[in-house]
């Protein structure tokens, strides 16, 4: 894909991969506006719906994924995921109980034009990055450097 299909939400944090990603996916870690790439990572407690991180240096807040708000059934087809407010849980390391991850994040585009056919001139043609129809993020543990995959693995279409 020559145009950046990187969600808008995530264009401020996300650092594409030149070595991932292809004509059908693309592959970023995430970078806060601080320059910190060390994260506590959350998901909402039981639905998965949401995923967020804390950055470590700065303490802001990143939304990395909302099924209410994310996706391709959320933005074209109106049909947010639901969220039932269990609270969140905070990752940890299984091998070391640390709380600091770097993250990677997967994201698999929708075609611009299909987007467009789609949305029959319901949403704005820009919006297109948004309508995205899998999301996945993989974490790494800044202290052991175990890996989680599928921390976040999503199909939103």
């Amino acid at each position: 894909m020559a145009e950046s299909a990187v969600p808008t939400h995530l264009q401020p944090f996300f650092m594409q991969r030149a070595d991932k990603g292809n004509d059908t996916q693309i592959t970023g870690d995430i970078r806060c506006s601080c320059g910190s790439t060390s994260f506590a990572a959350m998901h909402s407690r039981d639905d998965d719906c949401v995923y967020r991180l804390i950055c470590t240096g700065c303490g802001q807040d990143i939304l990395l994924f909302d099924a209410r708000t994310h996706g391709w059934d959320a933005l074209v087809c109106h049909m947010p995921g639901e969220y039932l407010g269990q609270g969140e849980e905070t990752e940890k390391c299984e091998s070391c109980g640390g709380e600091c991850f770097e993250v990677t994040v997967w994201i698999e585009p929708t075609e611009k034009a299909e987007f467009i056919s789609c949305a029959e001139g319901e949403l704005p043609e820009e919006a297109w990055v948004n309508a995205f129809t899998w999301f996945a993020a993989h974490l790494t543990c800044t202290r052991s450097g175990k890996q989680k995959r599928g921390w976040a693995d999503i199909e939103t279409a």
